[in-house]
Order: structure tokens, then sequence, then C-alpha cells
């Protein structure tokens, strides 16, 4: 899924941006509401 998803993204001109999973859900992204 990973590779398809690089894949995808590379066709379009963008980058990959991988982060550290840590505690990536105790926070919604938009709002920051836990």
């Amino acid at each position: 899924m990973q590779l398809f998803i690089e894949y995808k993204v590379m066709l379009r001109g963008l980058r990959v941006r991988y982060v550290d999973p840590k505690n990536t859900s105790k926070s919604c992204f938009g709002c920051g509401e836990k």
C-alpha cells in the first residue's frame, strides 16, 4: 500500500513526507481537539 501511495504522489509531482507515528492520533489535525 505504501509503495502505491508513493507512486501516485510522484505521478502528481509531489513528495511524500514521513512522520513519526508516535502520538499522531491524539488530537485532530484540523481543530486540535482531543
